[in-house]
Order: structure tokens, then C-alpha cells, then sequence
């Protein structure tokens, strides 16, 4: 099935964020415990989408109908935070091959910058989203390394961009309840679509 564009419509609240996965090990003698971080951090998000007439409604509606449930893929930006805070100027490409965890040298950015890109800006390499931790600087041949979370899934090519403006990801309804239209006065639609990112195979 092919990944959905969302529909140029306001939306009017939203809940946005990272799901980690971890492990607990409580002891039963003395109520000890230990934790586990793993793999598959995931975004999150409870859209509202209110006061839509005509058009708007309709869709709206034939974009949460087409997704089909958990079947369906769409792309979405963090409500927000489509622009940086930092400079981000230049083109960001990564630095080399094999890298993992969640730092990553990148080279084509303007020279010494900074405030490249702040903490919270959020940057998109491949169809992964990622967020700015501690605020990234270039030196005066244009590197920077960036830090971020959640940690790579997938070890970018050598010279992959990055993407700062209107980065994305894959999102997928939460459940197959998703995005039904509550409709009140004269034809006046309301929608909620909560949604996880699609960590697909």
C-alpha cells in the first residue's frame, strides 16, 4: 500500500511524543530493581482535527477511510516543528558509513555555526525522524556531529542527507478505531486519529 500524504488541514491539538521500550527486573527479596533500554523507540501522536466544513470534511474523512486501519501508512511532521530553531544552514549529508547509536558525523553544513541546529530541532535521515539533544555547532570546514534520540535502526549510507525542514515519518492509526467523524450542529466534522510510527519489516 502506498504511504498517504496527511491532508492540508489545520490541526487543532495534538500529543506528540517517544515511546521507549525497556525491560524491569525487580527483585521479590528485597524490591531491588534494574532496567533494560531496547531497541524500537517509537513516535506517538493523538491528533484533533476540529470545525471542518464541505471539502475539508470530506478530506479528511476519505484519508482516515483510505488508511484502512493498521494496514495504512501516512507521513507526518511533529506539529510545530517543521522549522529549525537553529541556523541549519548548508546541506547536511553523513560522514562516512557503519554508524550507529545515536550520534552521527555529517559534513556540508555552513561553517562555523553556532547554533546549527538547537536542542529540540528534530532532523530526518531516511524515513527515521530524530530530535536534537544537545545543540549542534560546525567548525569552519562545515562538520558537525549531532546528537539525538532515539538511537539509528539502520546504519545510513556514506553522504544520505539530512533533512531539516518538514522532517517526517511513517505513521500508522494506533489501532483500527481510528478517525471517525463526530459530526454536530449544521454539518460542522470533528476528527481524532491517534497514531504509532510504522516500524516496518
Amino acid at each position: 500500500m502506498a504511504v498517504l500524504t496527511f491532508p492540508a488541514v489545520a490541526i487543532a491539538q495534538a500529543h506528540w511524543s517517544l515511546i521507549p521500550r525497556t525491560q524491569l527486573f525487580e527483585s521479590e527479596l528485597n524490591g531491588s530493581s534494574q532496567s533494560l533500554i531496547l531497541p524500537g523507540d517509537r513516535w506517538a501522536a493523538q491528533l484533533s482535527v476540529n470545525d471542518l466544513l464541505g471539502r475539508d470534511a470530506r478530506l479528511f474523512s476519505a484519508f482516515s477511510n483510505r488508511l484502512r486501519g493498521r494496514s495504512g501508512r501516512f507521513y507526518l511532521s511533529p506539529p510545530g516543528c517543521g522549522t529549525p530553531l537553529g541556523s541549519a544552514t548548508g546541506s547536511g549529508f553523513v560522514n562516512g558509513a557503519g554508524q550507529t547509536g545515536d550520534t552521527l558525523l555529517t559534513y556540508g553544513w555552513s561553517p562555523n555555526q553556532t547554533e546549527l541546529l538547537a536542542v529540540g530541532d528534530y532532523f530526518q535521515i531516511g524515513i527515521e525522524l530524530k530530535q536534537i539533544v544537545v545543540k549542534a555547532v560546525s567548525n569552519g570546514t562545515g562538520l558537525s556531529t549531532l546528537q539525538f534520540t532515539p538511537p539509528l535502526r539502520n546504519s545510513p549510507a556514506h553522504s544520505s542527507a539530512i533533512l531539516v525542514s518538514n522532517p517526517c515519518c511513517i505513521m500508522m492509526p494506533a489501532d483500527d478505531n481510528q478517525g471517525g467523524m463526530d459530526i454536530s450542529g449544521p454539518r460542522i466534522c470533528a476528527f481524532t486519529l491517534a497514531c504509532l510510527e510504522a516500524l516496518d519489516i
